[in-house]
């Protein structure tokens, strides 16, 4: 059972080092200063993005994060908007998180969904 799983596991971390700079869209990641902010970039972002975005596409980020989340919910008893982060804590999250390098994985609209659920408030 193990030779079967040392060549699984290196197959899986090639798939993991050939796939590292792209989004789980097949798209590049965003380079420093070209982010286009459409809901599919954002949902796409991942922490090593924001390691190696620039002051400015940071900023961009997190603007387009707090647009999209922060916008309109409707659906079966459900009309509103989502709920969002303050630009500092929105920063300092991220900052928390992805300095880790076990985290350069984690998509930034999730930790940020997560987070604003908890500590967010209105748009």
């Amino acid at each position: 059972m193990q030779a079967v799983r040392a060549p699984l596991a290196l197959s899986l971390a090639a798939c993991a080092l050939a796939l590292g700079s792209c989004s789980s869209n097949g798209s590049p990641a965003p380079e420093q200063g070209h982010f286009s902010g459409d809901a599919r970039a954002v949902q796409a972002l991942k922490c090593s993005d924001w390691k190696g975005a620039d002051p400015a596409t940071r900023e961009h980020m997190l603007s387009a994060l707090r647009t999209v989340i922060g916008g309109q919910i409707s659906g079966r008893g459900a009309n509103g908007r989502g709920s969002v982060l303050s630009h500092d804590r929105a920063y300092s999250l991220f900052d928390r998180y992805c300095r880790n390098d076990f985290a350069r994985h984690f998509s930034l609209y999730k930790l940020y969904g997560q987070a604003s659920g908890f500590a967010g408030g209105r748009p």
